[in-house]
């Protein structure tokens, strides 16, 4: 089943131009596994690389195990987008990132988000900005994340703090995206952050949001862009807003380990990210 979703995933990406740069990582198999071998050989014949992802806690649970491998690929430098299987991409999203990086220098990510409305509708170009600040404060969701270039030390912190927060408390059992919510905007356990989650400044107004205590700069993308089927399909934030979607993450209630997230994309103005194991490399 796992792999119906990751072939319509590379399909969807394929089909509206992203055509280099796109890296899947396949959880739990191994390089010889007969169900791997004729799978990677068919996405590495369409420009895809596909490597495997093993570790003591991709092996335990993969939906948290996996941000355990998200570093290496940010050391790299290439700007990332980390996506879940399960969604759609109704666009191109590079030339996207690329403009949140030039209106807010700041940011070490952006995330997509359980919030069923937008805030102000802020512009960006054609695009929505991101989200008012106070949109941190709703779950933020983890399954469609952007990260800028260049191994931001706040992006590789965000990483660091997800990953010690998922190996205490057997928070690596639970979902992962409300350990790592809380983690980067309060504290964990009894250690609260000096300073809670709390609006960034930059020129465009209170909309970055502040993290792990000031180390790190996240944002929440728009909702009615990067949308789940709730708010694509339901209330149709995109047409009320008059923009076009670039995203479709079909959330939906699922027994645990089903389609368990697994690719990466990674897209670089040049170059692509390749990967063995957990280490990542850049290439060409």
């Amino acid at each position: 089943r796992q792999r119906h979703f990751t072939a319509n995933w590379v399909l969807t990406l394929q089909s509206v131009g992203v055509s280099a740069g796109i890296l899947v990582g396949m959880m739990n198999m191994q390089p010889s596994d007969p169900l791997y071998v004729p799978f990677a050989r068919a996405l590495r014949g369409r420009g895809v690389g596909v490597y495997t992802v093993n570790s003591p806690q991709v092996k335990q649970a993969p939906q948290g195990g996996r941000w355990f491998h998200v570093a290496p690929l940010l050391r790299t430098g290439a700007r990332l987008v980390l996506s879940d299987s399960d969604v759609v991409w109704l666009r191109d999203p590079v030339p996207y990132l690329r403009a949140l990086e030039a209106a807010h220098p700041k940011l070490d990510f952006a995330v997509s988000t359980d919030a069923q409305g937008g805030t102000d509708g802020r512009r960006l170009g054609d695009e929505l900005d991101v989200e008012k600040w106070r949109a941190c404060g709703t779950s933020m969701n983890i399954g469609i994340m952007l990260f800028p270039g260049g191994a931001r030390a706040g992006s590789l912190r965000a990483m660091s703090e997800a990953t010690e927060h998922l190996s205490i408390d057997n928070n690596l059992k639970r979902v992962d995206q409300g350990p790592m919510n809380y983690r980067w905007k309060y504290g964990y356990r009894d250690f609260k952050w000096p300073k809670p989650l709390f609006a960034e400044r930059d020129s465009s107004g209170q909309r970055l949001c502040g993290l792990v205590n000031g180390s790190v700069v996240g944002a929440v993308l728009p909702a009615a862009q990067f949308c789940n089927t709730l708010t694509h399909d339901v209330l149709r934030l995109w047409n009320a807003s008059a923009v076009r979607p670039f995203a479709l993450h079909a959330t939906r209630p699922r027994q645990r380990g089903e389609a368990p997230p697994g690719p990466v994309l990674d897209l670089p103005r040049s170059g692509s990210v390749g990967g063995c194991g957990s280490r990542a490399r850049r290439g060409s």
